[in-house]
């Protein structure tokens, strides 16, 4: 707990040996492996669970999906669709970074145009793995929910299927 207090960590943290792994079970994480962080939406449901090292830029992507999931403003087919036109826009910063290149090195450009040629080329590179993780995030979301929804649909089956059995 020292070292909680000496990086301010300011939410609920997961202490424990055997229950720690029976937690993160619960939680969806399957593999065995720590740290490991859990994204819930408003209601409490498990929306996407991250193992090993998470970086801040990490946790916006993460938690804007987890956020866009939770006012129904994204869709995995949207989070498709985002990741071909990240994937456009990378070549096209490519292509002009690498003219810009060219031209700099024959000065017909100045260093800053060259500079945000480059800047403009890895800004596209980060908008296509936000793309990619928004996506992953979705696909854990539904694949959990649906498999909670599977679960249930289950479940009341049987408890018909003894009803059943008992009325007869």
């Amino acid at each position: 707990l020292a070292y909680a207090d000496e990086m301010q960590i300011d939410y609920p943290m997961l202490i424990g040996e055997q229950e720690a792994l029976d937690a993160a079970a619960s939680f969806g994480v399957e593999a065995v492996g720590f740290p490991f962080t859990v994204f819930s939406d408003r209601k409490g449901r498990i929306v996407t669970a991250h193992l090993g090292e998470l970086t801040a830029p990490q946790a916006d992507i993460i938690l804007d999906a987890v956020r866009r999931v939770d006012a129904g403003q994204s869709s995995p087919e949207d989070a498709r669709v985002a990741i071909e036109q990240a994937e456009i826009t990378l070549e096209r910063r490519k292509q002009d970074f690498e003219a810009s290149k060219q031209l700099y090195e024959k000065k017909y450009t100045t260093q800053t145009e060259y500079e945000e040629a480059e800047f403009n080329y890895q800004k596209a590179g980060w908008d296509l793995d936000k793309a990619k993780m928004a996506l992953q995030v979705l696909e854990t979301y539904t694949h959990i929910a649906d498999s909670k929804q599977k679960t249930s649909d289950y479940e009341e089956a049987v408890k018909e299927a003894d009803r059943v059995k008992k009325g007869a």
